[in-house]
């Protein structure tokens, strides 16, 4: 492997990510901050590992951004690492190697799970998953696969589809599938626990299921155009998940040309390599689809859901560029980095901006509070909730005072009526968006 053409797609990586060096905590980071324990299979989410990284950051970092954030960078850096090595394992060329790992550093759809700290888990995901595929195909050792299995099970939920990711892989390198049945029994009994200790499992609107075909069809269009063209993603989460009846739906869909363009070239982009394509191409965008399917049913959606995706589409975006002539390959693949890279540093804009907001009112409250009387509360009206699709306080203010607060006897309470009645010495704050 080029040793010195990897480093440079590492190097690039870093400067695409360098205004995270900065960035605040957001939204759901502070709550992971005050009780960072999610470790009963009761719970919706069963994610002790989580519990132990917050846990630990908290006791290295304390409140300072800077550390959390820098471990973000880390497992992003690792997991682009090692899709080079997973890439070199499954071709052994590289030039698909390489190209596979320098799309992969660029990609825009990655600013949601690293800028938003406590998508953390995605990343972390990630990282079990090309190691249980990488010690898997290598075959050196039965017990290591599977310890990076169960790791990444307890991580996040979305680390099931792993079984099923090894059937593609033993199927195209023609591996045994019954190397796979060890994987299978631990999946079987980690959904057994799950589903016989949690109850209902279909609970909350964001994570709630819909078999409908309209649903499955919209979120296969949100993984195919999410991974290919940038569009207006909030204009179009709010036509596919916010608007009542199709026909409604596909009428606005359809006044917008620059979205019906990009809809229609990202579903041809995955179509046409599935029918007319390789047996390698035919491989990737299974595997892409695969890496998607514990988000196909999903009545929400959200950018970090492509991360784990994006490496199969990285892969299959490389395996039609190498059929192209030196020449055109060169400028192609030079016209997509910037093309995905400027992407990457434009839209990362909003996150930045989304944590100098956080940050700010978090200073402004501490102030307040070393004014207030013993006993008093913080009425904060109408809290900022995104900007742009990222994240401030859609959750999370209610811990600023523990968080941050030197005094025990003052509350943050947010709420989103102005019709309150404070108490004497209260603090009432309205929020207004400032006006475009």
């Amino acid at each position: 492997m080029d040793k010195t053409a990897v480093l440079l797609i590492l190097c690039l990586a870093i400067v695409i990510r360098i205004p995270l060096i900065n960035h605040n905590f957001i939204s759901d980071d502070y709550i992971s901050l005050a009780k960072p324990t999610m470790a009963s299979p009761k719970d919706l989410f069963f994610r002790p590992i989580q519990t132990a990284v917050f846990t630990l950051n908290k006791m290295l970092f304390g409140l300072n951004p800077l550390g959390w954030n820098l471990m973000s960078l880390f497992f992003h850096l690792t997991n682009l690492y090692l899709i080079i090595r997973f890439t070199r394992l499954l071709f052994d060329y590289k030039g698909i190697t390489l190209l596979s790992g320098l799309l992969f550093s660029v990609h825009f759809i990655h600013n949601e799970p690293i800028y938003w700290f406590s998508a953390i888990l995605t990343l972390m995901t990630a990282t079990f998953l090309l190691l249980t595929i990488i010690t898997y195909i290598k075959n050196r050792s039965r017990i290591l696969p599977i310890t990076f299995f169960i790791l990444a099970l307890l991580t996040k939920e979305t680390a099931i589809t792993i079984p099923f990711v090894l059937i593609i892989i033993s199927l195209f390198q023609k591996l045994s599938l019954k190397r796979t049945i060890p994987f299978f029994l631990i999946l079987g009994g980690y959904l057994l626990i799950r589903i016989s200790s949690y109850n209902p499992i279909y609970q909350t609107d964001h994570y709630a299921l819909s078999l409908s075909p309209i649903n499955t069809f919209k979120n296969f269009t949100f993984l195919f155009s999410g991974l290919t063209v940038w569009i207006d993603y909030r204009l179009l989460h709010n036509l596919w998940y916010q608007t009542d009846g199709l026909s409604v739906m596909m009428g606005k869909i359809l006044d917008n040309r620059i979205i019906v363009f990009s809809l229609i070239s990202s579903w041809m982009l995955f179509l046409i390599p599935l029918i007319k394509g390789s047996r390698r191409d035919r491989f990737a965008i299974v595997l892409t689809v695969v890496l998607f399917l514990p988000f196909l049913f999903l009545r929400g959606s959200g950018e970090r859901f492509l991360y784990i995706p994006s490496i199969g589409s990285a892969l299959l975006v490389s395996l039609l560029i190498n059929r192209l002539s030196n020449p055109g390959r060169l400028m192609v693949v030079c016209a997509l980095a910037i093309y995905l890279g400027l992407f990457s540093l434009t839209t990362g804009h909003r996150w930045i901006a989304a944590g100098r907001q956080a940050g700010e009112i978090v200073y402004f409250l501490k102030k307040v509070e070393r004014t207030l009387p013993y006993d008093s509360k913080i009425y904060f009206v109408n809290p900022p909730e995104e900007i742009e699709g990222a994240w401030v306080f859609k959750n999370g203010l209610e811990y600023i005072d523990e968080l941050y607060f030197t005094r025990s006897d003052v509350e943050v309470i947010p709420v989103r009526i102005e019709n309150i009645d404070p108490g004497h010495g209260d603090k009432v704050i309205i929020w207004e968006a400032p006006v475009d």
